[in-house]
């Protein structure tokens, strides 16, 4: 995923919020390229980027950041564990800077696999109660949601990609 991910954010200099930051692969990746790299995640004692730290943040929540700080703001994998994810997205969008980049990554619940699934028992990949008790997927993310909560706000939803074939 991340490689889609840094296909996708061509900056190389710039300020970047990797939201959900976990270990902070991504984000030790992104300041290898040259950027400032604020990391911010529910759980920063994981955080283990060399020379790099992670703040504490709720992303349900407001984020305690000043508006339009940051040229791109990256959620990879993120939404899915948020029950607020469009107050998110809203949180996410006020952060970056105009003509700024929102990247944000979710499992695909539209492909052809995730379709069948639902056909066969009424639950998505990555969905399923094991996944609820396991790592918290609480909210499927459709395109089509995505791009009505665009028409809520100022952005627009440039591309939805998938970087894995049955996704």
């Amino acid at each position: 995923v991340w490689e889609t991910v840094l296909a996708q954010l061509p900056l190389t200099s710039g300020s970047v919020l990797v939201a959900g930051a976990g270990r902070g692969g991504l984000s030790l990746l992104l300041a290898k390229r040259g950027l400032d790299v604020t990391s911010l995640d529910l759980h920063p004692d994981h955080f283990t980027a060399p020379g790099l730290s992670c703040q504490h943040a709720d992303l349900n929540e407001p984020i305690a950041l000043d508006t339009e700080r940051f040229d791109a703001v990256v959620a990879v994998e993120v939404i899915e564990h948020l029950e607020s994810p469009w107050k998110f997205l809203r949180e996410a969008l006020r952060l970056v800077k105009v003509g700024g980049s929102l990247i944000v990554t979710s499992p695909s619940v539209v492909s052809l696999p995730a379709r069948l699934s639902f056909l066969r028992s009424a639950q998505l990949p990555y969905f399923r109660r094991e996944s609820f008790v396991g790592c918290y997927h609480v909210t499927p993310i459709f395109p089509w949601a995505v791009e009505r909560w665009a028409e809520t706000t100022n952005a627009h939803v440039k591309q939805v990609s998938y970087s894995r074939a049955n996704w």
